[in-house]
């Protein structure tokens, strides 16, 4: 059966009945009520900071604070996505963060790629997202985390979330400029659909460069929330 991915974001509040009425706005999204409860969770500050976006980073003191004020912590689930699908369910989550944060979310963490973001960031990326020249850029810059490393390798996770393979590159002096900038050439100029096995990338003619193959997703199982079904570009310097 083919893999379907599909966001689970975490809601730190003080009123679990917020967001599930806010669920009911969004057709096809769901409240967990079997992981989600109304009480201060140990620990959370601690999962929010392994988390924390680090390539621009946003989290600030009031955001860090703010986590040991909740008294509730709220799962929800988007439908599951098919390729064709995601974008606009990846854009119709990101507005349900932002609509949470204006009914007095606390925080915010994007379980599907182990992404959080501060608040004033998610509200940001929110309001590019309905700019069109800015929607996959933005929706790229929400949810997809990196750099993750792995031995030799940095990596992606979360271009399944906006229905693309993620990508892995050997370890080098530019190996995250050169991750970002691969990335966004795939999200930008929508250049998945035409990139073979075999072919090179590099930034520009001073730049390294690297051979492109497409490898299946290892690192995860199947049902792992990072899972990527459509696979992985490995980016290998000559």
């Amino acid at each position: 059966m083919e893999v379907q991915p599909r966001h689970v974001v975490c809601i730190l509040n003080n009123d679990q009945d917020v967001v599930r009425n806010l669920c009911k706005e969004y057709p096809g999204f769901e409240y967990d009520e079997e992981y989600s409860h109304g009480h201060f969770q140990e620990g959370m500050s601690t999962a929010f900071a392994a988390s924390m976006e680090c390539l621009i980073p946003s989290f600030v003191l009031e955001d860090q604070e703010s986590i040991y004020k909740h008294t509730a912590v709220n799962y929800v689930l988007s439908p599951r996505m098919k390729k064709e699908d995601a974008v606009d369910i990846s854009q119709k989550m990101l507005s349900l963060v932002a609509e949470a944060f204006k009914l007095g979310a606390l925080a915010v963490k994007g379980e599907s790629s182990g992404i959080a973001h501060g608040k004033l960031r998610w509200l940001e990326l929110s309001e590019r997202s309905k700019e069109p020249e800015n929607r996959l850029s933005s929706l790229y810059r929400a949810w997809v985390r990196l750099p993750i490393s792995d031995e030799s390798k940095l990596y992606s996770v979360g271009m399944h979330l906006i229905g693309m393979k993620d990508v892995e590159i050997n370890n080098c002096d530019s190996a995250i400029d050169d991750l970002d900038m691969f990335l966004l050439y795939l999200v930008v100029d929508r250049a998945e659909p035409n990139i073979k096995n075999g072919q090179i990338f590099g930034k520009d003619n001073e730049s390294m460069v690297y051979t492109i193959n497409s490898i299946d997703c290892n690192r995860y199982e199947s049902d792992d929330f990072f899972y990527n079904p459509y696979g992985l570009w490995s980016l290998t310097s000559k």
